[in-house]
This record gives C-alpha cells, sequence and structure tokens, in this order.
C-alpha cells in the first residue's frame, strides 16, 4: 500500500479508536478532454455491509485506465460531499482504511486533469461500515453488581424498589387432573387482574401447550434455589449473568430468554443484573434471580479471575457462530459466564444438533412464548393499569391492537428510511396499518383498535380514520427514564390482551405480544403491504453471522425463526436482515 492512508483522508468523517471494514466499487465514464480514461475500483464490492478492524484494513484498489500520470492528471477522493484534499497521481493506486464510524458513506472519485481542475466525470458509491467489536477484557468491565436507579418514576409506586423474591404460580401450572381450562380457577395464588391478564395468553392455547415445559421448569427452579440458598454451593456450581444494554423492551425480553434458555441448557444458575427488568419485573416463581445477591457475598477479585464475558451485541459476529456449532459448556467453561446482548439469539442454539431435540422435546414448537410466559411477571402496578385500561375500553369489544413503529431513535438504520419518505409516502404507510387492521376485524360498531406508537404524529390520522373507535394509553414513549420503560411494557400487556394483532416488520416490540399469546400477527411492511405472519416466533435478525460458520447447512437448518424477517431497501440504506 502506498503511504498515504485514509486516516489521513477522514478526518472530519472518524472518530478516534473506532475500526470498520469498507467495500467500494466505482466505475468511471471517459473523461470530458481524457475520452479514453476509465477508473474503477476494483477490490471490493459495492453496496456491501463490511467489517473491518485495525488488524485488517481494507486493502482498495482503484483501475485506472486511458491517461498517463501524472501528467495528465490526478484522482480526487470524496467522502460523504467532502473534498479529502488528496489527488492519487501515480500508479499503484491503493489506499488503506481502518478507521470509520458505523454510518452510511458515500464515496465519489472524480478525475482532475493536470491543471488539478475537476472535470465533470464522476461516479460515486455508498456502503454501510461497521466495526468489529473485539471481545472486552476483563479490565474493561465491571464484575460488581448494579444498584436500583432513582430517576424518572413518575408517581408508579413499587417500580423505585426491588422484589427479591416472588410469590404466585407458573404460567404452566395447571391441575393434571383438570378437564377443561377454567381461568377463574387457575394460578388462584395470583391477583384477579394478574388472572386475566394470563387467561388472555392462553386463550388460543390447548390444555397440552398449557403444561408445556412445566416439569423441566419446576425441575430448574428447584436447582437454582437450592444454589442459591446455600452459599457453600457457589464454588461449586456455575452461574450465567445476563445483562442488558440500553435497548427497547423487546430486545431486552428477547435477549432475556435467549440468555435464560442457555443458563437451562448448560446447568447453570441463572442471574440478572439489570435495572430495567428488576425495575419492571417481580421474579418468576421459584427464581432468586437477582445478581446482587452473588456479587454483595462474594469477593471482586473472585468473580473477576473466573468470569467470562459473552459479547452478543448487534455489531458483533464473532461468538455467534459457537452458539450453533460447538458445545456451548466447552467452549465457556468459566464459573461465571456474562452474557451481554439485545438479540433474540437462542435460534443459533436451536439449530446446534447438541441441542436441538432437547429444546424442542422441552418445549415444543412455541419455544419463544413458553419460555417468554414463564419469565414475565410485571409489577402488580403495571398489571393493574394495563388490566384496567383493558377492561374500560376494549373488554366485550373485537379488538385489534396495532403497534406502529416509525424508528424515532436516533442512529437507527430505519431513522433514515422514515425521514427520507415524502409527506405522501409516510401517510399512505401509516393508513396501511388502518387498512391492515380491517382485514382483521372490519370497522363496524363495536370493533375497538388500540394503538401502541412512538409518533404522535401518527395520532391524527388513527383519528382521521379510526374515529372514537381508537384507543390510546399514553402518546409519548421513552426510555430515558423507568417509567418511560414503564409504559412502553403497559403498552406491550394491553396489546397482548388484544384479539389480534397488526405489528411493524422487524420490530422487536412486536414480537413480544405475539409471542405471549401464540398468535401470528399482520405485519405491515416498509412497502405499505399486510401480510399474516406464518408464525408467532421472533425473527433472528442475525442469521446471516452464522452463514460462514463451519456447520452452516442451508438445506437442513430451517425454521420459521429464520424467515426472511422484513427486508427493506430504501436509499444509501442496507437492511440488517442479511437474508
Amino acid at each position: 500500500l502506498s503511504s498515504w492512508s485514509c486516516s489521513e483522508m477522514l478526518m472530519s468523517e472518524m472518530r478516534p479508536g473506532s475500526s470498520m471494514l469498507l467495500l467500494l466499487l466505482l466505475l468511471v465514464s471517459s473523461c470530458h478532454g481524457q475520452p479514453g480514461v476509465k477508473l474503477a475500483f476494483t477490490s471490493p464490492q459495492d453496496g456491501s455491509r463490511v467489517w473491518i478492524d485495525e488488524e485488517h484494513p481494507l486493502k482498495i484498489s482503484i483501475d485506472v485506465s486511458g491517461a498517463k500520470f501524472p501528467q495528465d492528471g490526478s484522482i480526487a477522493l470524496f467522502v460523504n460531499g467532502h473534498d479529502t484534499g488528496q489527488r492519487l497521481s501515480k500508479p499503484p493506486f491503493e489506499v488503506a482504511m481502518t478507521e470509520l464510524d458505523d454510518r452510511n458513506y458515500r464515496i465519489d472519485a472524480r478525475f482532475f486533469d493536470k491543471k488539478d481542475r475537476p472535470t465533470e466525470h464522476v461516479a460515486s458509491v455508498t456502503f454501510m461500515a461497521r466495526r468489529y467489536l473485539e471481545l472486552m477484557e476483563h479490565e474493561e468491565y465491571h464484575v460488581s453488581a448494579e444498584g436500583p436507579r432513582g430517576d424518572g418514576f413518575d408517581g408508579m409506586a413499587g417500580l423505585e424498589s426491588w422484589e427479591m423474591e416472588a410469590s404466585g404460580t407458573r404460567f404452566s401450572s395447571v391441575a393434571s387432573d383438570m378437564k377443561e381450562l377454567k381461568f377463574d380457577v387457575l394460578w388462584k395464588e395470583d391477583s384477579e387482574d394478574l388472572r386475566l391478564l394470563k387467561s388472555r395468553w392462553a386463550s388460543r392455547l390447548t390444555y397440552e401447550e398449557m403444561k408445556k415445559g412445566d416439569e423441566v421448569l419446576s425441575a430448574y427452579s428447584d436447582f437454582h434455589g437450592q444454589v442459591m440458598r446455600d452459599k457453600s454451593l457457589w464454588k461449586t456450581n456455575n452461574f450465567l449473568i445476563y445483562r442488558t444494554m440500553d435497548r427497547g423492551l423487546g430486545n431486552q425480553l428477547e435477549s432475556l430468554v435467549s440468555a435464560f434458555a442457555m443458563a437451562l441448557l448448560t446447568n447453570r444458575v441463572f442471574l440478572v443484573d439489570s435495572t430495567t427488568i428488576h425495575h419492571l419485573f417481580r421474579p418468576p416463581p421459584g427464581l432468586l434471580w437477582h445478581y446482587s445477591m452473588v456479587a454483595d457475598q462474594l469477593s471482586h477479585d473472585y468473580i473477576y479471575d473466573n468470569s467470562k464475558l459473552l459479547d452478543l451485541r448487534w455489531q458483533n459476529p464473532l461468538e455467534f457462530p459457537n452458539l450453533l456449532c460447538k458445545d456451548i459448556s466447552e467452549v465457556y467453561k468459566k464459573r461465571f459466564l456474562f452474557v451481554f446482548s439485545d438479540q433474540y439469539f437462542l435460534p443459533a442454539i436451536l439449530h446446534n444438533s447438541l441441542y436441538r431435540s432437547t429444546l424442542q422435546s422441552w418445549f415444543g414448537e412455541d419455544l419463544f412464548g413458553v419460555l417468554l410466559r414463564h419469565l414475565m411477571r410485571p409489577k402488580e402496578i403495571l398489571v393493574n393499569k394495563a388490566v384496567s385500561f383493558y377492561r374500560q375500553n376494549l373488554e366485550g369489544h373485537p379488538s385489534v391492537g396495532i403497534q406502529l413503529r416509525t424508528a424515532t431513535m436516533e442512529g437507527h438504520d430505519l431513522t433514515e428510511l422514515v425521514r427520507g419518505m415524502d409527506a405522501f409516502a409516510w401517510k399512505d404507510w401509516i393508513n396501511s396499518f388502518w387498512k391492515c387492521a380491517f382485514l382483521s376485524s372490519p370497522k363496524r360498531a363495536g370493533t375497538a383498535y388500540f394503538i401502541a406508537s412512538d409518533s404522535v404524529k401518527a395520532k391524527s390520522l388513527a383519528d382521521a380514520t379510526l374515529g372514537n373507535q381508537s384507543f390510546w394509553y399514553k402518546q409519548v414513549i421513552t426510555r430515558s427514564t423507568i417509567s418511560g420503560h414503564a409504559t412502553a411494557l403497559i403498552d406491550l400487556l394491553i396489546l397482548s390482551m388484544c384479539d389480534d394483532l397488526v405489528t411493524t416488520t422487524m420490530s422487536t416490540f412486536g414480537y413480544v405480544p405475539a409471542g405471549l399469546t401464540n398468535k401470528p400477527p399482520l405485519v405491515v411492511s416498509y412497502q405499505s403491504t399486510c401480510l399474516r405472519e406464518i408464525t408467532s416466533q421472533p425473527c433472528f435478525h442475525k442469521w446471516g453471522y452464522l452463514m460462514e460458520a463451519e456447520c452452516y447447512d442451508k438445506t437442513e437448518m430451517i425454521s420459521p425463526e429464520v424467515r426472511v424477517c422484513g427486508l427493506y431497501s430504501p436509499p444509501n440504506i442496507l437492511p440488517d436482515a442479511v437474508m
């Protein structure tokens, strides 16, 4: 490579310490004044999402024909509209790029004449750069436990503290001698509101589906409680500590389920270290799942010396193949395995030949639903608010829950998609949700449409079409406070009590109410189409990370979780779903 590097040319575009892989292919037509000049970036392909780190920089090679250099001119490169000031004037035309932010890029190549004047001939390429995240070293993450947050409870009594033990009945605890499901006598230790909520989740389930997983979950609860109550067993048993990211509630619940399943399969004691989860949820019956109970009793150095961080965030493809191909207990042997994730990574384990038959025999086809219903026990105040709203506005009516995600969070790939829509296209897309809801339950007297959305603007459009048949719990939802997450959870619970669902393609939030109720939802795509989903199981957005794994088999590794997740391809945006 030449001594000139992209780190010099991209000063305004880079962030110190970042590292990304870049792919690009540029074709330029012949230059005015030099009719035979042709340029092409020969390495690598246009339109790709790729990865780079400092040890493996991308070699970008430019092939030039039809001109002599330096006498005829030079090649100038522009990054996102900014002239880098660099001129390539002699072969080999090669540069190395190692440092770019997580974002979309546009590179323009322009032929400059021998007087350093730009010609009219320019070609462009767009690509998405992604950083490789090296697995964190011990000194870069805390092994101490998080403490309760003290902000943003918005008057919701009971959210400010953590409940360390839970009473009540497991969802799957159905008497073996019952001839039919009588929801008013099930879960007798639960409150009336919680029984109603569970009965709505169970309305589509058979007796056998209600019982699925009961023996396994009961045995695991006994094992879990025995270890957690006897400190002498802590140094002879292994633990899996699930840690959330600051992501939406859908992402957190999906990764929670995935981590719990991993703990079951590898016989680890499952613990949770998450302010959001602990403020919003009670522990499931039988599970003493607060990591602080262990972290407060064992020395920091002991945990530090016996721990491993498993980084399964969406930016990091490095560890996902191990879940598909390896014996997880052999790969990760440390006593404390910290799982840091925002993804539904359970399908990778489901397709591992060592675990597939076990998971299917334990939980059947509704893997996500069985585990989610077991783990998800919202605090009483949140259940009461959701059930009260349901009784007041939806109970006794045909009801459709509409989850409308407009991707307003800064930095998300979909942000540019929504911003890129003109006013007509945006309005047409929003109105597609109401049309889709009519496929489930036509607009007629008595039908109720509950709307959960991150867009205030959508309300006026809903009112124009649905009038007084549309219902909203709260219009503005934020992730910055616990009460913001609590409002999102209330929305989610109300959605789960509706007769049918209309959700936004690829939204993890929409996957959760569908999973709780085993209802395949209607889904609205970003092309304004409405289709019935083939399953209530969440889609695995990162299946593409597994396609290069040594054990990957495209003919055998087929299941609803690895379906096309809702591919979209607006200008300058590349899809999260690789399939």
